[in-house]
Protein backbone atom coordinates (compact mmCIF):
# COMPACT_ATOMS: atom_id res chain seq x y z
CA UNK A 1 0.00 0.00 0.00
CA UNK A 2 1.41 3.40 -0.99
CA UNK A 3 1.44 6.38 1.35
CA UNK A 4 -1.33 8.02 -0.67
CA UNK A 5 -3.46 4.85 -0.44
CA UNK A 6 -2.83 4.68 3.31
CA UNK A 7 -3.96 8.29 3.73
CA UNK A 8 -7.03 7.59 1.60
CA UNK A 9 -7.96 4.58 3.73
CA UNK A 10 -7.40 6.49 6.96
CA UNK A 11 -9.64 9.30 5.77
CA UNK A 12 -12.27 6.80 4.67
CA UNK A 13 -12.24 5.16 8.08
CA UNK A 14 -12.57 8.53 9.78
CA UNK A 15 -15.63 9.31 7.66
CA UNK A 16 -17.16 5.81 7.81
CA UNK A 17 -16.91 5.61 4.04
CA UNK A 18 -15.03 2.34 3.59
CA UNK A 19 -11.89 1.74 1.58
CA UNK A 20 -12.54 -1.24 -0.66
CA UNK A 21 -13.83 -2.02 -4.09
CA UNK A 22 -17.48 -3.00 -4.10
CA UNK A 23 -17.70 -3.22 -7.87
CA UNK A 24 -18.23 -6.99 -7.61
CA UNK A 25 -21.74 -6.47 -6.22
CA UNK A 26 -24.43 -7.43 -8.70
CA UNK A 27 -25.22 -4.28 -10.66
CA UNK A 28 -28.74 -5.55 -11.34
CA UNK A 29 -29.61 -4.52 -7.77
CA UNK A 30 -29.16 -0.87 -8.67
CA UNK A 31 -31.95 1.27 -10.05
CA UNK A 32 -31.61 1.31 -13.86
CA UNK A 33 -30.19 4.52 -15.25
CA UNK A 34 -33.24 4.79 -17.51
CA UNK A 35 -35.27 5.53 -14.37
CA UNK A 36 -32.80 8.12 -13.04
CA UNK A 37 -32.79 11.81 -13.98
CA UNK A 38 -29.17 12.40 -15.04
CA UNK A 39 -29.54 16.14 -15.67
CA UNK A 40 -26.36 17.97 -14.51
CA UNK A 41 -26.85 19.54 -11.07
CA UNK A 42 -25.07 22.59 -9.60
CA UNK A 43 -24.05 22.29 -5.95
CA UNK A 44 -25.23 25.08 -3.64
CA UNK A 45 -22.49 26.65 -1.48
CA UNK A 46 -23.02 26.75 2.27
CA UNK A 47 -25.27 23.70 2.70
CA UNK A 48 -24.60 20.08 3.76
CA UNK A 49 -26.12 16.70 3.01
CA UNK A 50 -27.89 14.76 5.72
CA UNK A 51 -25.69 11.66 6.22
CA UNK A 52 -28.66 9.34 5.67
CA UNK A 53 -29.25 10.95 2.25
CA UNK A 54 -25.61 11.30 1.16
CA UNK A 55 -24.26 9.27 -1.75
CA UNK A 56 -20.89 10.98 -2.17
CA UNK A 57 -18.38 13.04 -0.24
CA UNK A 58 -15.66 14.90 -2.14
CA UNK A 59 -12.90 16.42 -0.02
CA UNK A 60 -10.56 19.02 -1.46
CA UNK A 61 -7.65 20.07 0.76
CA UNK A 62 -4.54 22.09 -0.12
CA UNK A 63 -2.53 18.87 -0.54
CA UNK A 64 -4.92 16.30 -1.96
CA UNK A 65 -8.34 15.27 -3.22
CA UNK A 66 -10.22 12.30 -1.79
CA UNK A 67 -13.69 11.06 -2.73
CA UNK A 68 -15.96 8.05 -2.61
CA UNK A 69 -18.93 8.04 -4.96
CA UNK A 70 -21.84 5.65 -4.43
CA UNK A 71 -24.99 4.78 -6.36
CA UNK A 72 -27.33 5.14 -3.35
CA UNK A 73 -27.37 6.31 0.28
CA UNK A 74 -26.06 4.05 3.01
CA UNK A 75 -28.59 1.37 4.03
CA UNK A 76 -27.11 1.48 7.54
CA UNK A 77 -28.36 5.01 8.30
CA UNK A 78 -31.74 6.52 9.06
CA UNK A 79 -32.60 9.74 10.88
CA UNK A 80 -30.27 10.47 13.83
CA UNK A 81 -31.10 8.92 17.19
CA UNK A 82 -30.20 12.15 19.03
CA UNK A 83 -29.78 15.77 17.93
CA UNK A 84 -29.11 19.19 19.41
CA UNK A 85 -28.34 22.58 17.88
CA UNK A 86 -24.90 21.54 16.59
CA UNK A 87 -24.58 17.74 16.75
CA UNK A 88 -26.30 14.57 15.60
CA UNK A 89 -25.74 11.00 16.84
CA UNK A 90 -26.30 8.24 14.29
CA UNK A 91 -26.67 4.68 15.52
CA UNK A 92 -26.75 1.49 13.49
CA UNK A 93 -29.38 -0.54 15.32
CA UNK A 94 -31.54 -2.73 13.05
CA UNK A 95 -35.22 -2.88 13.95
CA UNK A 96 -35.03 -6.68 14.02
CA UNK A 97 -32.49 -9.43 13.49
CA UNK A 98 -31.74 -9.84 9.82
CA UNK A 99 -31.56 -13.21 8.16
CA UNK A 100 -28.20 -14.08 6.59
CA UNK A 101 -27.98 -11.57 3.75
CA UNK A 102 -26.69 -12.92 0.46
CA UNK A 103 -26.24 -11.95 -3.17
CA UNK A 104 -24.79 -8.46 -2.68
CA UNK A 105 -27.30 -7.46 0.00
CA UNK A 106 -26.73 -6.14 3.52
CA UNK A 107 -28.74 -5.85 6.73
CA UNK A 108 -30.39 -2.41 6.77
CA UNK A 109 -31.77 -0.44 9.71
CA UNK A 110 -35.20 -1.76 8.76
CA UNK A 111 -34.09 -5.30 9.63
CA UNK A 112 -34.35 -6.33 5.98
CA UNK A 113 -31.69 -7.46 3.52
CA UNK A 114 -31.36 -4.69 0.92
CA UNK A 115 -28.95 -4.02 -1.98
CA UNK A 116 -25.54 -2.82 -0.84
CA UNK A 117 -24.08 0.43 -2.07
CA UNK A 118 -21.95 0.22 -5.21
CA UNK A 119 -18.87 2.39 -5.62
CA UNK A 120 -18.29 4.12 -8.95
CA UNK A 121 -15.17 2.46 -10.32
CA UNK A 122 -15.27 4.97 -13.19
CA UNK A 123 -15.75 8.02 -10.94
CA UNK A 124 -13.98 11.25 -11.84
CA UNK A 125 -13.32 14.56 -10.10
CA UNK A 126 -12.02 17.56 -12.08
CA UNK A 127 -10.65 20.75 -10.50
CA UNK A 128 -10.18 23.96 -12.50
CA UNK A 129 -8.46 27.25 -11.72
CA UNK A 130 -6.92 30.13 -13.66
CA UNK A 131 -3.77 28.00 -14.04
CA UNK A 132 -5.50 25.06 -15.71
CA UNK A 133 -7.24 21.85 -14.66
CA UNK A 134 -6.44 18.55 -12.94
CA UNK A 135 -8.39 15.30 -13.18
CA UNK A 136 -8.59 12.65 -10.47
CA UNK A 137 -9.84 9.17 -11.34
CA UNK A 138 -10.40 5.90 -9.57
CA UNK A 139 -7.08 4.00 -9.89
CA UNK A 140 -7.45 0.40 -10.99
CA UNK A 141 -11.21 0.32 -10.43
CA UNK A 142 -10.88 0.63 -6.65
CA UNK A 143 -13.98 2.80 -6.32
CA UNK A 144 -11.98 5.48 -4.48
CA UNK A 145 -10.91 8.72 -6.18
CA UNK A 146 -7.82 10.31 -4.69
CA UNK A 147 -4.54 11.96 -5.54
CA UNK A 148 -2.10 14.73 -4.82
CA UNK A 149 -3.35 18.22 -5.70
CA UNK A 150 -0.63 19.85 -7.80
CA UNK A 151 -2.74 22.46 -9.61
CA UNK A 152 -1.73 25.97 -8.63
CA UNK A 153 -4.28 28.18 -6.90
CA UNK A 154 -6.23 28.63 -3.69
CA UNK A 155 -9.71 28.48 -5.25
CA UNK A 156 -11.12 25.88 -7.64
CA UNK A 157 -14.23 25.03 -9.60
CA UNK A 158 -15.25 21.37 -9.32
CA UNK A 159 -16.88 18.76 -11.54
CA UNK A 160 -17.87 15.36 -10.13
CA UNK A 161 -18.91 12.51 -12.40
CA UNK A 162 -20.22 9.09 -11.32
CA UNK A 163 -22.91 6.66 -12.51
CA UNK A 164 -23.77 8.99 -15.39
CA UNK A 165 -24.48 11.94 -13.07
CA UNK A 166 -22.59 15.26 -13.31
CA UNK A 167 -22.41 17.64 -10.34
CA UNK A 168 -20.67 21.01 -10.62
CA UNK A 169 -19.54 23.64 -8.11
CA UNK A 170 -18.57 27.22 -8.82
CA UNK A 171 -15.04 28.39 -7.96
CA UNK A 172 -14.62 28.06 -4.22
CA UNK A 173 -11.65 29.16 -2.06
CA UNK A 174 -10.14 27.18 0.77
CA UNK A 175 -11.13 28.47 4.21
CA UNK A 176 -8.37 30.34 6.05
CA UNK A 177 -6.50 28.62 8.91
CA UNK A 178 -8.70 28.36 11.99
CA UNK A 179 -7.34 30.56 14.78
CA UNK A 180 -7.39 29.78 18.49
CA UNK A 181 -8.62 26.20 18.23
CA UNK A 182 -8.94 24.45 21.59
CA UNK A 183 -10.41 21.02 22.29
CA UNK A 184 -11.11 20.15 25.93
CA UNK A 185 -12.07 16.61 26.96
CA UNK A 186 -14.07 16.15 30.15
CA UNK A 187 -13.95 12.63 31.58
CA UNK A 188 -11.84 9.75 30.26
CA UNK A 189 -11.45 7.89 27.01
CA UNK A 190 -13.49 5.03 28.42
CA UNK A 191 -16.16 7.24 30.06
CA UNK A 192 -16.23 10.57 28.19
CA UNK A 193 -18.51 13.20 29.70
CA UNK A 194 -18.23 16.07 27.23
CA UNK A 195 -16.03 17.57 24.52
CA UNK A 196 -15.74 21.36 24.38
CA UNK A 197 -14.50 22.78 21.06
CA UNK A 198 -13.73 26.49 20.81
CA UNK A 199 -11.95 28.82 18.39
CA UNK A 200 -11.57 32.49 17.56
CA UNK A 201 -14.85 33.54 15.97
CA UNK A 202 -14.54 34.86 12.42
CA UNK A 203 -17.04 35.80 9.72
CA UNK A 204 -15.34 33.77 6.99
CA UNK A 205 -18.39 31.95 5.61
CA UNK A 206 -17.13 28.52 6.68
CA UNK A 207 -18.05 25.95 9.35
CA UNK A 208 -16.15 24.12 12.07
CA UNK A 209 -16.85 20.40 11.85
CA UNK A 210 -15.97 17.11 13.51
CA UNK A 211 -16.85 13.50 12.77
CA UNK A 212 -16.42 11.17 15.77
CA UNK A 213 -16.68 7.47 14.83
CA UNK A 214 -17.42 4.59 17.13
CA UNK A 215 -14.28 2.70 18.18
CA UNK A 216 -12.97 0.97 15.06
CA UNK A 217 -13.13 -2.46 16.72
CA UNK A 218 -16.93 -2.19 16.72
CA UNK A 219 -17.03 -1.98 12.93
CA UNK A 220 -20.53 -0.49 12.62
CA UNK A 221 -21.95 2.72 11.16
CA UNK A 222 -22.42 4.54 14.47
CA UNK A 223 -20.98 8.03 14.85
CA UNK A 224 -21.55 11.63 15.88
CA UNK A 225 -21.14 14.67 13.63
CA UNK A 226 -21.10 18.29 14.78
CA UNK A 227 -20.93 21.50 12.76
CA UNK A 228 -21.25 25.18 13.64
CA UNK A 229 -20.59 28.42 11.73
CA UNK A 230 -17.16 29.91 12.41
CA UNK A 231 -18.95 33.02 13.67
CA UNK A 232 -20.23 31.32 16.86
CA UNK A 233 -16.82 30.45 18.30
CA UNK A 234 -17.66 27.13 20.04
CA UNK A 235 -19.78 24.00 20.34
CA UNK A 236 -20.12 21.15 22.84
CA UNK A 237 -20.49 17.43 22.24
CA UNK A 238 -22.67 16.05 25.01
CA UNK A 239 -22.11 12.76 26.85
CA UNK A 240 -25.15 11.04 25.36
CA UNK A 241 -23.60 11.44 21.90
CA UNK A 242 -20.08 10.22 22.68
CA UNK A 243 -20.37 7.65 25.46
CA UNK A 244 -21.94 5.04 23.10
CA UNK A 245 -18.88 5.50 20.84
CA UNK A 246 -16.35 4.77 23.61
CA UNK A 247 -16.52 0.97 23.42
CA UNK A 248 -13.78 -1.68 23.58
CA UNK A 249 -10.59 0.48 23.68
CA UNK A 250 -12.27 3.86 24.21
CA UNK A 251 -13.22 6.99 22.32
CA UNK A 252 -11.45 7.70 19.03
CA UNK A 253 -11.81 11.45 18.53
CA UNK A 254 -9.68 12.30 15.49
CA UNK A 255 -9.83 15.85 14.15
CA UNK A 256 -11.51 19.22 13.84
CA UNK A 257 -11.95 20.62 10.36
CA UNK A 258 -12.58 24.10 8.99
CA UNK A 259 -14.81 23.54 5.95
CA UNK A 260 -16.63 25.32 3.17
CA UNK A 261 -19.53 23.00 2.41
CA UNK A 262 -21.55 22.71 -0.78
CA UNK A 263 -24.21 20.15 -1.68
CA UNK A 264 -26.33 19.04 -4.62
CA UNK A 265 -29.54 17.01 -4.58
CA UNK A 266 -29.55 14.46 -7.40
CA UNK A 267 -32.01 11.73 -8.31
CA UNK A 268 -29.72 9.19 -6.66
CA UNK A 269 -29.16 11.17 -3.47
CA UNK A 270 -27.15 14.06 -2.05
CA UNK A 271 -23.59 14.87 -3.17
CA UNK A 272 -21.46 16.84 -0.69
CA UNK A 273 -18.29 18.78 -1.59
CA UNK A 274 -15.94 20.01 1.12
CA UNK A 275 -13.07 22.50 0.87
CA UNK A 276 -11.08 21.68 3.99
CA UNK A 277 -8.47 23.10 6.32
CA UNK A 278 -7.90 20.09 8.62
CA UNK A 279 -6.47 20.33 12.13
CA UNK A 280 -5.78 17.08 13.97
Amino acid sequence: MTQTQFIACALAAALHLGCGNSSDIDSSDAAPDAAIDLTPVAATPGIRCQPEERIATIQVSPGDVFAELFDRPSPFLTAPALTDSDCAFYEYAPASQCPVCQGGTVCAQSGDCVPAQRQADDGRVVLRSASGEQTFESPGGTGVVYGELTLAGSAFAVEVFAFGQLVTLEETPFPPPLAGLDVDFVGTGEVPERIDVSWTADDDGADVFTHIPINHHAGVATFTECAAPTTVGSFQVQQAMIEPLAVITGLEFQSVEHIRFAAAETSRGCVEIRFIDRQF
